[in-house]
């Protein structure tokens, strides 16, 4: 009896009672991350071919009146003479039959785009608002100069271009076709999911050039 109670004893010392646990639960949150848009880069002749179109030639223009006397009025007894005031309209930008994707070089984050030189295309005078303010042909000479007036005008045509220059005619025609170029090339690429920067470049010539 006694050895049964101690194997007893000995039994109830040694149960171990493990209580159970619920599993901790971790939770982790985890961001979403899209994955990079696509890159697409558009090739030069197709940039060339987005701008076909959309760019007229005359990107500015400028009106000018000129005082303009011809011949020899300083000794109008002898040699014919006219004083005029001619008015016309200056014509400048650039010459797009030319452009090509050669005028297009790109790097991996930039496209820059190389417009050239502007240039004066034309003149035209307003012949309904120019006037002959004195005409006198010599009064000893056996055959007037029937053609000054013509001839006048002709000169002038080389004048008024020069002197639209000199009014920044031609940085104005840049800045004009910077912004038309600029805008149309960026809509396009973004348009393709092209990421890059445009850059647009050019050249002012010096007036003394621009005949």
């Amino acid at each position: 009896m006694a050895i049964a109670v101690m194997v007893g004893s000995f039994l109830v010392g040694s149960i171990v009672t493990f209580e159970l646990q619920p599993p901790e639960i971790i939770t982790e949150t985890i961001e979403a991350v899209s994955p990079p848009p696509e890159r697409i880069e558009v090739t030069r002749v197709a940039m060339v071919k987005a701008l076909e179109g959309k760019l007229e030639i005359t990107s500015a223009s400028m009106k000018l009146e000129k005082y303009v006397p011809s011949g020899k009025c300083n000794s109008f007894l002898w040699e014919d003479c006219i004083i005029m005031i001619v008015t016309g309209k200056v014509n400048a930008g650039f010459d797009w039959g030319t452009f090509s994707s050669d005028d297009i070089t790109t790097t991996r984050d930039v496209v820059t785009v190389n417009l050239g030189t502007p240039k004066i295309h034309d003149v035209v005078i307003d012949h309904t608002r120019t006037k002959v303010l004195n005409q006198t042909d010599g009064l000893l000479v056996i055959n007037p100069d029937k053609s000054l007036q013509m001839r006048t005008l002709a000169k002038t045509v080389t004048q008024l271009r020069k002197d639209a220059c000199h009014n920044d005619l031609l940085k104005f025609a840049a800045l004009e076709a910077d912004k038309r170029v600029g805008d149309n090339l960026r809509l396009f690429l973004q348009q393709a999911g092209d990421i890059r920067t445009v850059k647009i470049v050019y050249d002012i010539p010096d007036c003394k050039d621009v005949l």
